[in-house]
């Protein structure tokens, strides 16, 4: 298989990125008519996992640059990585939806965040259990005191609004 580059939407004559995810810079001349040689972009990792480039000083997930290229912008849709890997940004594994769709698909691969994934979660899913074991014995305000949130979150919890999946 031959890897198929397009030019970056908004970066014409600038950086191309390939049907495998790769982005590179095109060889050009800067503002004072330099040669400037073309290069492979090493992507780094955000802190929330996905791999980005920096196009112009900017930086860019890389697969918000794939998946334009190949099938063009789609107004209110976001990219979706179709098996949960976010650093796989081959085209074949990007798909335009909804944010519903990205959720399932997240639900589906055991990468969705709930709970303790939380990195700014006070309660555990042992605490969880326990609270809602302690619904009508103890007070939601004496809960919220004893386990260091709000009573509203202790409500949420006995609702079933959050750590539902316990």
């Amino acid at each position: 298989m031959t890897e198929e580059w397009r030019v970056v939407p908004g970066f014409e004559g600038l950086y191309e990125v390939s049907d495998l995810g790769r982005v590179r810079s095109l060889e050009r001349s800067d503002r004072l008519g330099r040669r400037c040689r073309g290069l492979m972009l090493r992507p780094g990792i955000a802190s929330n996992g996905y791999p980005t480039v920096s196009l112009c000083g900017k930086t860019h997930c890389v697969h918000t640059l794939v998946l334009p290229a190949f099938e063009g912008f789609a107004n209110s849709r976001i990219c979706r990585h179709l098996d949960g890997d976010r650093k796989n940004n081959v085209r074949s594994n990007l798909a335009w939806g909804t944010a519903a769709e990205n959720r399932k698909d997240a639900d589906r691969h055991g990468t969705s965040v709930q709970g303790e994934r939380y990195r700014s979660a006070k309660l555990t899913d042992t605490t969880a259990q326990a609270i809602r074991r302690a619904k009508g014995v103890l007070s939601q305000a004496e809960l919220a005191r004893i386990y260091g949130v709000s009573p509203s979150a202790i409500q949420a919890v006995h609702d079933g609004r959050t750590w539902k999946h316990v």
